[in-house]
């Protein structure tokens, strides 16, 4: 587990639970999105800057919970 309740389970290199095969960051971001971001409660992260050890040119769970957020303030 990531050291915040808000940290994605998946990681990449790790086996995909759905398929066996070892994850890429876009398969870890995607199981993060279907299984871990709808039990989150996000309301505490609005107005926070969000960080992460992603690679900026990586599909990253941070962006999915951006995205989630400002999703749900419109």
């Amino acid at each position: 587990m990531r050291p915040s309740k808000y940290g994605n389970p998946y990681r990449v290199g790790d086996l995909n639970p759905e398929t066996g095969e070892p994850m890429t960051a876009a398969d870890a971001v995607e199981l993060f999105e279907r299984h871990t971001l709808p039990n989150l409660d996000l309301a505490p992260l609005v107005g926070l800057d969000l960080i992460c050890g992603c690679d900026l040119d990586k599909p990253c769970h941070a962006d999915a919970i951006i995205k989630h957020i400002q999703k749900e303030l419109e």
